[in-house]
């Protein structure tokens, strides 16, 4: 799943926001899509802002 970002007028992939440099943005979307289909969707997001939330804490 590639992630884009702009950089110096043109887009590169990435793994990591720019705004948000210290969480693994790719992986953690990945997760998150990989759970939708064994826990369902709401359970899914749940799942991922807790990591998201994690991953501020931890920053």
């Amino acid at each position: 799943m590639p992630t884009d970002i702009l950089h110096d007028g043109h887009y590169v992939e990435s793994d990591y926001s720019p705004t948000f440099p210290e969480l693994p943005v790719k992986p953690l979307i990945l997760e998150a899509v990989a759970q939708v289909w064994t826990v369902g969707t709401p359970a899914a997001i749940q799942a991922f802002q807790m990591a998201l939330e994690q991953g501020l804490d931890q920053g």
